[in-house]
């Protein structure tokens, strides 16, 4: 334990050292990833030459650290508390060991019996109001790595469901195109890094509560004469506020990730392997001998669809409806790709012609519109524009 006549500035530097110049910290900034504390002056000039923490080696920019304010606070509180005499009552020079819970103060045992202005008051003795509030400090604790810990849980999970969408899109495409396989893996990369993202905050997070933590729990050890730093119910509202705090970050942060993950998996490739897809045609009415008719866009990974009808009138004149061709178009793509395989099955639901379906596996590129007609002949034709 340091004497009381050993120099505040010594005792706050061997606590918060700058792991650059390794002297106290001057404006403190925070790694988010490991905790570690710098002087702004001296990350700044190292993230001038390099680009990730001198300790753990993670990634950082300088607007991405965290704030050092707790540590400024806890070093004035420090330094105060070094300042600040015996803990022993001054008028009778006795110990300090009970608490005025009137009127929030720590008084001896002469104060609490026989000052006057004290009587009715309600006390209690240091030790007892010590424990308790080391009891709920530890309940907070293990209530804060409950929410921490569901955070981490979370991300572990929906990393490595990630991964495994990334695996079954990858084997989905087989061999059909490298340009989709590289749009993939740029989404899947593009999806982790929110991960890592969300791995900076919970630590920050973590980190903040526990310095929290860390500096109500000095304040009821060190001492009675500074009256914990605040009244018992501050304390108590302020574990509470921290709680909440966490508690709602997290709960937040784990149904984000759940919402995210499902919006990342249906927009992947895999997603639309084995999958049935409704298109709905437009209703006009043939003009002429014949007349294509298009359904709504579907757009799939990047490669918008169109369903092609071509219909002719029949011989007596009637505007019935008969299929003379059905075709699936590859009307626009937002990937770049020369040529694509792909194997699918059409089938009109409500057509005059019942249970007309068909299957096949065609190499696609952008306009082509592969089909049957009405003989049922596989054929292929290319359009510049629908």
């Amino acid at each position: 334990m340091a004497e009381k006549d050993e120099p505040a500035d010594e005792i706050l530097q061997g606590l918060f050292q700058c792991v650059i110049c390794f002297d106290g910290v001057v404006e403190p900034k925070l790694c988010t990833a490991c905790g570690t504390c710098f002087c702004r002056a001296c990350v700044e000039k190292w993230l001038e030459q390099k680009s990730s923490c001198p300790l753990c080696r993670a990634p950082v920019v300088l607007q991405n650290l965290g704030s050092g304010r707790l540590i400024e606070e806890v070093t004035q509180k420090i330094k105060r508390l070094l300042s600040e005499p015996e803990s022993r009552c001054t008028k009778h020079n006795l110990e300090i060991s009970y608490y005025d819970e009137t009127d929030c103060s720590f008084v001896c045992p002469e104060c609490a019996l026989l000052c006057p202005e004290r009587r009715g008051h309600v006390f209690r003795k240091v030790g007892q109001l010590k424990a308790e509030l080391r009891k709920e400090i530890q309940s907070t604790l293990e209530e804060i790595d409950f929410w921490i810990e569901s955070w981490k849980s979370q991300l572990r999970g929906i990393r490595q469901k990630s991964d495994k969408v990334l695996i079954n899109s990858l084997d989905g495409i087989e061999q059909t195109t490298e340009v989709i396989g590289s749009q993939i893996s740029r989404d899947h990369e593009e999806y982790t890094t929110s991960l890592r993202t969300q791995d900076q905050d919970l630590n920050y997070l973590n980190a903040w509560a526990t310095n929290s933590i860390s500096m109500i729990k000095y304040d009821v050890e060190s001492g009675v004469e500074v009256d914990l730093g605040s009244s018992e119910a501050d304390i108590r509202e302020n574990l509470a506020e921290i709680l909440s705090k966490v508690k709602a970050t997290a709960k937040a942060n784990t149904e984000t990730l759940a919402t995210s993950f499902d919006t990342y998996q249906e927009g992947m490739f895999q997603s639309f392997v084995s999958k049935t897809f409704t298109m709905r045609l437009d209703s006009s009415s043939p003009d002429g001998m014949e007349k294509s008719i298009l359904s709504e866009p579907l757009m799939v990974f990047g490669l918008e669809w169109r369903l092609r009808i071509r219909y002719y009138l029949s011989d007596d004149g009637s505007d019935s409806k008969l299929p003379f061709g059905v075709f699936l178009t590859l009307s626009e793509s937002t990937v770049d790709l020369e040529e694509v395989q792909f194997e699918y099955s059409v089938e009109l639901l409500g057509a005059p012609v019942h249970n007309f379906s068909f299957r096949n596996t065609a190499r696609f590129r952008r306009g082509d519109s592969w089909g049957v007609d009405a003989a049922r002949t596989v054929s292929m034709y290319s359009c510049d524009k629908l």
